[in-house]
């Protein structure tokens, strides 16, 4: 159920935290300069046993498998959750991520009429300055209240603010000689904007030897992107696949920006029952969405 298109969804679960006090902190080295630092630490806020934390966190730096390239990524997400008793649950949480690329690791080769052109895989046919930023951040609400042994109630809630920006190349194919074009691709100042939740009734029932599990809810999802406008065009630069000249920056010149703004709002009602019969081992799902 919800806003998808047949063919699935992906159940992303966060790490909650737990009254169990525990630290783990990772170190990876690797080939091209990589570091790969993270940590995750979860316990109990002092003495106050109905008060529990979590805090994850990466730091990664590593130069491109491709000349002149670099990855770089920064990752903090702290969150506090209140237990006042057995039944009820308020967790608060932020993620925050900050990425930045060389725009060569988010795309491929060209090709010419035998197909990709033969070149070392190391090999960069982008600009040296050539990336894609991108810095977004999360904050997350939800709480649940079970109200007695067969009824839990439940909400979720999410504001997402995302910005990104990219400096890029587009590249043209190959000829005989290996001589391509390159110009300008890219957006300036792209901003996202998200609100969502959803508020559900969840029920554990039996009929005969029937089990029940039931789901009422509904949610809201309100988007607004804004491009900051896609840049193309620009000056064009004639390369040569031996001899990228990855240090020219003239493409950037006198390129075009072309605005573009969308607003997405999604509202929907669902229930569903799942029945566990036979024991468990025959399961059957019914569903209905507005």
């Amino acid at each position: 159920y919800g806003r998808i298109e047949p063919g699935g969804l992906i159940n992303r679960v966060s790490k909650r935290p737990q009254a169990e006090a525990l630290t783990t902190l990772e170190q990876e080295v690797g080939s091209h300069q990589h570091s790969r630092t993270s940590l995750d630490s979860t316990g109990t806020v002092g003495n106050a046993s109905d008060w529990l934390y979590r805090v994850n966190a990466v730091f990664e730096d590593e130069d491109g498998f491709k000349d002149d390239t670099h990855n770089r990524r920064v990752f903090f997400a702290p969150q506090v959750e209140w237990r006042p008793d057995s039944d009820t649950s308020v967790r608060v949480g932020l993620d925050y991520m900050r990425d930045r690329r060389s725009w060569a690791l988010t795309y491929g080769t060209i090709g010419n009429a035998q197909g990709p052109v033969d070149i070392p895989i190391s090999r960069n046919l982008h600009g040296k300055d050539d990336h894609y930023r991108d810095e977004s951040a999360a904050l997350k609400l939800d709480w649940s209240r079970r109200l007695n042994e067969s009824w839990t109630v439940q909400q979720r809630v999410t504001l997402l603010r995302r910005k990104g920006e990219a400096h890029g190349t587009g590249l043209g194919s190959a000829d005989e000689d290996g001589d391509y074009t390159r110009d300008y691709w890219g957006w300036e100042n792209e901003r996202t904007d998200v609100f969502s939740t959803n508020l559900e009734l969840l029920g554990k029932l039996t009929t005969g030897d029937m089990k029940h599990t039931l789901l009422l809810g509904g949610d809201w999802f309100d988007e607004d992107y804004d491009s900051g406008g896609w840049a193309f065009g620009g000056t064009v630069v004639n390369v040569n696949i031996h001899a990228p000249r990855r240090d020219d920056q003239v493409y950037r010149l006198d390129y075009t920006v072309m605005p573009y703004q969308y607003r997405n709002r999604n509202a929907g009602l669902y229930l569903q029952d799942q029945m566990a019969l036979l024991d468990d081992r025959l399961h059957v799902m019914l569903g209905v969405r507005y």
